[in-house]
């Protein structure tokens, strides 16, 4: 009976050790930088942000932001008291593989793809995040710079809407 209790000790041991896990080892694991300073005297966002806050100040910016191949960049604004978001990507380079590939609620549900520019209308106020990425149907993966610009609107102001 003593050496019953002394395997199952044993065994038990044995099981809860093969399942530690050190934490910060998981490959799997991305850390977001929040970072919004910037990299050069040219206004463009550092190489590896990939969660950039921007304030939107009178509803609107225009944002130069650099990208890596294969690199997920996700936009974090707040909606305010605006009704509507429009935004576009824009590059210099004709072969850009970039794409507004959705949007993130403040549920967390999610939208899209929607392309390079959307109009999206907020179900609530809060914390969104516009999700930029490659375009898998398009091509390969891309890296380089773009523009992003984003314009918040009220119901009243849709009409007169500037369509980058």
């Amino acid at each position: 009976m003593k050496n019953a209790g002394i395997l199952i000790g044993i065994i038990c041991l044995c099981l809860s050790s093969c399942k530690y896990k050190s934490p910060g080892n998981d490959d799997h694991t991305r850390t977001h930088l929040l970072t919004t300073e910037k990299a050069d005297e040219e206004n463009v966002l550092p190489v590896n942000p990939f969660v950039i806050y921007l304030d939107l100040p009178g509803g609107k910016v225009s944002q130069e932001i650099h990208k890596s191949e294969n690199q997920t960049i996700e936009v974090v604004f707040h909606s305010g008291n605006y009704d509507t978001l429009h935004a576009a990507l824009f590059s210099d380079d004709d072969q850009a593989n970039i794409s507004i590939v959705g949007i993130i609620r403040p549920d967390s549900l999610s939208e899209g793809p929607f392309g390079r520019s959307l109009t999206y209308d907020f179900p609530m106020e809060g914390n969104y995040r516009l999700v930029i990425d490659e375009n898998e149907m398009a091509g390969e993966s891309w890296s380089g710079d773009f523009r992003v610009e984003m314009e918040l609107l009220c119901k009243e102001d849709r009409e007169g809407m500037n369509n980058f």
